[in-house]
């Protein structure tokens, strides 16, 4: 004798999982991806509500587990010149495999903590851009963002620069700051299954780019050599 499966209270058993609906799933990232790309993140909670109202989205609600990467290079460079490197985000392309460049905004022109930052991204055929706020900022050790799409937050990238006997070692960090919802559409949408593996390698390359610059530039003055 067949029974029917017993409701459990606060499980939602009506909602099917994500795999069972994958042409509505698809439809709320492309939605989601469009509205981060033109920098309406203010619109990605309405269109949350009503993708779960057709039972689409149900684990999307889970709360992110927090995840962190840091990925570590020495540098033949003094601090004070790779830090200049890594606080001038308009350079950052120049490094970064997914960045293309950007723009500092509301009056900044340089780093600082507060200073907002519009960066444009770039993952195979797809285009994004994202608010950055640098939230530390301490010459030639510390330099850190924390990244967001209208209200809804993303990630920090923070980087610290330690002298070494030969001139520095930089560590970049990157911190998931997504929910749960967001992180699963997003990573839907862009076919990357998981970020911090994906992040580890383009980190790396970035690292790697750094360096290869930081120690090709001209010798910055005395000063700045021993700083």
């Amino acid at each position: 004798m067949r029974t029917e499966a017993p409701i459990v209270v606060g499980k939602e058993p009506n909602r099917r999982p994500i795999g069972r609906c994958d042409i509505e799933v698809e439809a709320f990232c492309a939605v989601l991806l469009a509205e981060v790309s033109r920098g309406r993140g203010d619109r990605l909670h309405r269109l949350r509500v009503r993708f779960a109202a057709r039972g689409c989205v149900s684990d999307i609600y889970a709360p992110a587990m927090a995840e962190r990467v840091s990925v570590s290079k020495k540098v033949e460079a003094p601090p004070v010149r790779v830090w200049a490197m890594v606080s001038e985000l308009p350079r950052m392309c120049e490094w970064s495999p997914e960045t293309t460049g950007g723009r500092w905004k509301d009056g900044a022109t340089g780093p600082a903590v507060g200073a907002k930052f519009v960066g444009r991204n770039r993952l195979g055929v797809l285009r994004w851009s994202t608010l950055a706020t640098v939230v530390r900022c301490e010459e030639p050790t510390e330099f850190a963002f924390d990244v967001s799409s209208g209200p809804l937050k993303v990630s920090r990238w923070a980087y610290r620069i330690s002298p070494t006997d030969n001139g520095c070692e930089v560590t970049e960090t990157w911190e998931d700051h997504r929910s749960g919802w967001f992180a699963k559409t997003t990573g839907l949408f862009m076919r990357v299954k998981d970020r911090s593996v994906h992040n580890r390698r383009t980190m790396t390359e970035t690292l790697e780019a750094l360096a290869a610059a930081a120690e090709a530039s001209p010798t910055d003055g005395a000063t700045a050599e021993t700083s």
